[in-house]
């Protein structure tokens, strides 16, 4: 969705967004390439999702009890964050700077959408995912022994969800549906 949009920005606005952002070589200096990838997303995700979706959201689900508005006012926060989270990405390389406020508004309301309904560890894991594999593009672009053990051990962090819970599928040896009390 974000290269679609990228992609729009540049053709039609023409906007100034440099792909190349998302490949930072100063990466491939780190002792361990795959921690810097691994922190650097699992920072992101966590932090940027409790601070723009749990915290806005939960906060207009709250007011809107109290006000006997709640519909309204989770959809103004869900407005209010997405505007807040691109606008929280605007220090990127690129022209006009307000340009990341519209690329990251529609995934924005999606990613709030999903925690609504989901609750905010699945966000926060599609989140960490999506920055792992962003900031390990160098280290998927070039080909030595210590390049492979760091993307085996990125495949491996990025695959240990699905891994975690085909296990505990195959434990009960069902596909379980849960009930609504283990959803927001």
């Amino acid at each position: 969705m974000v290269g679609e949009l990228h992609y729009i920005a540049v053709s039609y606005f023409d906007w100034f967004i440099p792909a190349d952002r998302y490949f930072n070589p100063e990466i491939l200096s780190a002792k361990h390439p795959w921690y810097e990838a691994f922190s650097l997303s699992l920072y992101a995700g966590f932090f940027e999702e409790c601070l723009f979706r749990a915290i806005p959201i939960a906060a207009g689900a709250l007011i809107g009890t109290r006000f006997r508005k709640r519909g309204l006012f989770i959809f103004i926060a869900l407005i209010l964050q997405a505007i807040m989270f691109g606008s929280a990405h605007t220090w990127y390389l690129q022209e006009p700077a307000h340009a990341r406020i519209f690329e990251l508004f529609l995934p924005s309301i999606l990613y709030g959408l999903f925690y609504i309904r989901f609750g905010l560890l699945p966000i926060i894991i599609s989140h960490c995912l999506y920055g792992i594999i962003i900031f390990s593009t160098p280290i998927f672009k070039i080909t030595s022994l210590e390049a492979l053990t760091n993307q085996i051990i990125l495949l491996a962090i990025v695959l240990l969800p699905l891994a975690i819970i085909i296990v505990q599928r195959l434990r009960q040896k069902a596909w379980i549906h849960l009930g609504d009390e283990y959803y927001n």
